[in-house]
């Protein structure tokens, strides 16, 4: 059996991956985390917050990494978002319009969620960038051109981060709780190409489970 990553998301599961969740060598998680201690099992091992955007203020009112338990699990709470490298996107894509929305609250979400200063960590410019970038070349491959892209979904990040991390470890990456829906900033279409051409090269094992009328926002 192959060494097994779990990157987890937001989305309705209609399978039990508790098993395959809990023995896997590590499990990310993203924001409020929503489907643990469900069919997702418990083992928590990074979990990614986003510090960008309308969702931000949700977590300063309902706190939801005041749970002990993820907290305890965790070895890592990663700030995803660069602001000055979003900040530079949205202007050079002529979205300045949406710069009020990109007020970096980090500190306010360690403070309000209490979490444990020394395991917290940041994703760099240079990966931000790459993730961008890589999406940014799938639109442009696949001629997309309608679509609102203001920012990557924070499951991009997760994904894109275990692929660099683990794949050349030959680890197995598996994606449970992704739907690519939601949120109409994030440039969904670009994420699930990708993720379906991971997944058919053989890179990743995209749990597709979530049917069309239960998408919600698996990713971000």
């Amino acid at each position: 059996m192959k060494k097994s990553i779990c990157v987890v998301g937001n989305a309705p599961l209609g399978v039990d991956f508790s098993d395959l969740v809990d023995n896997s060598a590590v499990v990310y998680r993203i924001n409020d985390c929503k489907n643990y201690d469900g069919l997702s099992g418990q083992k928590t091992d990074i979990v990614l917050i986003n510090n960008l955007g309308d969702s931000v203020p949700r977590y300063l009112v309902e706190k939801p990494f005041l749970n002990k338990e993820i907290c305890a699990k965790s070895e890592k709470f990663v700030i995803v978002r660069d602001h000055e490298v979003h900040r530079q996107f949205l202007i050079s894509t002529n979205q300045q319009r949406f710069l009020p929305m990109i007020e970096d609250q980090t500190t306010s979400i360690i403070l309000e969620n209490k979490i444990p200063l020394n395991k917290v960590v940041r994703y760099s410019g240079k990966f931000n960038l790459r993730v961008f970038n890589t999406l940014l070349d799938v639109r442009a491959k696949e001629r997309i051109s309608d679509e609102l892209f203001i920012m990557p979904s924070t499951g991009m990040f997760a994904i894109l981060h275990a692929l660099t991390r683990w794949r050349s470890h030959g680890f197995e990456i598996n994606l449970i709780g992704f739907a690519f829906s939601g949120w109409g900033g994030h440039p969904w279409s670009c994420e699930k190409k990708l993720c379906s051409d991971l997944h058919d090269g053989n890179h990743v094992v995209w749990h597709r489970t979530a049917r069309p009328d239960e998408d919600a926002p698996g990713a971000a």
